[in-house]
């Protein structure tokens, strides 16, 4: 540890070439997101029919924003939420929808599906230089298949963002906490380089609750010429978490340890074939690996393992043919190879997707899109979508959206496993769903108002059905479900200020729950607020504070059997956080996490930390 920490105290001093201030200089922002992942070009918010929201690489750095949990706090309607301290699985609940409903995007490459669950990724997942989040809501399984019923989070790098250099930081603060990143971006026009390096260790709040993280980030793009993009990358994620488990458990030995290895590597080429069709090609291969370990009331200790290879390619054209009209079309093809205990096997996918876009007017834009995914293990299943955009007057947009989803069995739903018997006749998941919106973007654009309302029906959700020891349980398809609610978004930049809020009302309810009180679905509350304000208070000196707050939850206590509902409570979650310049290139930067010391529980039963301060250096911009 203390090597570590010497080495990266070293880097935070090096001397760096950038000269620039520390702080841009403050104007009024035009707020133009430009997102891919709704539509899988580039498109500008303006003109689409779904809901969606950015966040730029040079916004991320200015709030002082690193993990991808903290970018998606900024959003209404994903729906994080985590086992307790960091180190926990992270869970998305995006429109109320299940945990496994929502696909998460890195590089272009789907990284999550019902063998690969996203927890840990969204719990540990550090930003890079240069990363860019995008989150689009409601079914998007037209575009990216499986597992995109409630919507998708996409992690790529933003092209549109300033350059930095090297960078380098410190932190340290409460609960023994250490966080250091060494890395940066570099661009010569046609060549563009972002690298970084970083590691977070803390020992939490309670005891025997130690987490340690290391990530590695290294993407380079070649425009060999005015026509042709290549482009390759590498993401690595280690970490290792200990857990003192359920505050209110029976078990005398609760402590248990994850680890987790998780490593991306992409190559891609983007040719302009005519000035009117551009082809896209991205290979992937992923690896992905947990294991973890727990003991009950001094028994055995309990080892659970999944390990995981997929290799992917998704071939993609987009041609505009002339007039008021664009197509996408594309195949995709992965294999993937689960190994789950002692359970070795693998799956193949081979998919294909058309969207058409018609412009029948210059303020009226359609689209409608056809996807069919055959998957080596089941029978095929086909998704639709259509989208309406209506700029009604140049300040306002009207929308609507209706798509529908699935997600395809596990391996082990399948197939069976160790710790449970096959099911050959399981069917996938599937959900409709809608949204209607409307939108209003200020004159000049330094300001922007979001309304949606949604609603989600699903069915054949898959459960566990338990048998008498010493059978084994399956998985079956129980039940039927339907969410619905409201979506509330807004943002402004002005002068020095810059301000993101959102709220979110969820109903989320089983439709096959004989009792009542049971029928509603847990870990979602009907109320979700959050707001972050940047204030750049002169060149040299910014400051920011946040809150993100939930209303009126429910949760289950699995201590007891039958497992009672509970209320565990509202909380909010305040923070604060400053920076200053000390040179050009060398600032200091503050945070304080639950500034009010509040002691809540996202899941019942692992408390979240309290007041936490980090303090450090950062070199750089």
């Amino acid at each position: 540890m203390r090597l570590r920490l010497a080495a990266a105290f070293a880097a935070t001093l090096l001397p760096t070439q950038v000269g620039a201030q520390a702080q841009a200089s403050p104007d009024t922002t035009r707020l133009e997101e430009i997102v891919v992942s709704a539509s899988r070009h580039r498109s500008s918010v303006r003109l689409l029919g779904v809901s969606a929201d950015a966040i730029s690489a040079d916004e991320l750095a200015a709030r002082g924003v690193w993990r991808l949990e903290q970018a998606l706090s900024l959003i209404p309607g994903t729906g994080i939420v985590r086992t307790g301290t960091p180190g926990g699985v992270a869970s998305g609940f995006m429109r109320g929808t299940n945990s496994n409903h929502t696909l998460l995007l890195i590089d272009g490459i789907r990284v999550s599906d019902a063998n690969l669950l996203p927890g840990s990724l969204l719990g540990g997942f550090e930003l890079a230089s240069g990363d860019r989040v995008e989150v689009v809501r409601g079914p998007q399984s037209t575009l990216y298949g499986g597992a995109a019923i409630g919507g998708v989070i996409a992690v790529d790098q933003d092209h549109q963002s300033e350059p930095r250099g090297l960078t380098s930081s410190l932190m340290a603060g409460s609960f023994s906490t250490y966080r250091g990143q060494v890395g940066g971006r570099w661009n010569t026009g046609r060549l563009d380089l972002a690298a970084d390096v970083s590691f977070v260790d803390t020992e939490n709040e309670r005891p025997f609750n130690p987490y340690d993280q290391r990530t590695e980030s290294v993407r380079l793009s070649h425009a060999t010429t005015d026509r042709l993009t290549l482009a390759v990358s590498f993401r690595g994620l280690q970490q290792s978490y200990t857990s003192p488990g359920d505050v209110r458990t029976s078990n005398t030995t609760p402590v248990g340890r994850t680890t987790f290895d998780h490593q991306l590597a992409t190559a891609s080429a983007e040719y302009r074939i005519t000035p009117r069709w551009t082809s896209r090609l991205v290979t992937g291969w992923q690896h992905y690996f947990l294991r973890g370990t727990s003991r009950f009331n001094g028994g055995d200790e309990f080892v659970s393992r999944l390990a995981a290879r997929r290799w992917v390619a998704d071939w993609q054209h987009r041609v505009t043919p002339g007039g008021p009209l664009a197509v996408a079309f594309g195949v995709n093809a992965e294999w993937t190879a689960v190994e789950n205990g002692d359970d070795d096997r693998d799956e193949r996918l081979r998919a294909g997707y058309v969207e058409v876009e018609a412009r029948p007017a210059a303020d009226l834009r359609l689209s409608a899109g056809l996807r069919a995914d055959d998957y080596s293990t089941f029978r095929s299943a086909v998704t639709g979508r259509v989208a309406l955009a209506w700029l009604v007057v140049p300040s306002t947009k009207l929308r609507a959206s209706v798509g529908t989803g699935f997600l395809p069995p596990s391996l082990s739903d399948r197939y069976g496993s160790a710790f449970q018997n096959p099911n050959p006749t399981i069917q996938p998941e599937r959900s409709t769903g809608w949204d209607l919106g409307a939108d209003w973007y200020a004159p000049g654009g330094a300001a922007s108002v979001g309304v949606t309302v949604f609603e989600n029906r699903l069915r054949d959700l898959i459960g566990f059905e338990s048998a008498e020891f010493p059978d084994l349980g399956r998985s079956i398809n129980v039940s039927r479900a339907r969410t619905r609610g409201l979506e509330v978004s807004g943002r402004a930049a002005l002068d020095r200020l810059d301000l993101r809020a959102g709220y979110a009302f969820v109903s989320a309810k089983s439709l096959d729950e004989t009792d009542p009180s049971l029928a509603r679905l847990i870990r979602r509350p009907r109320h979700t607020i959050s707001a972050d304000l940047l204030w750049r208070l002169t060149d040299r000196l910014s400051a920011g504070a946040g809150v993100t707050a939930a209303l009126d939850r429910e949760d289950s206590d699995f201590n007891q059997f039958p497992s009672p509902r509970i209320d565990p409570g509202d909380y909010a979650d305040v923070r604060v956080s400053g920076r200053f310049a000390l040179t050009a290139d060398l600032g200091a930067r503050l945070a304080i996490e639950n500034l009010f010391d509040h002691r809540y529980e996202e899941v019942y039963g692992f408390p979240a930390l309290g007041r936490r301060l980090l303090v450090g250096l950062a070199v750089g911009r």
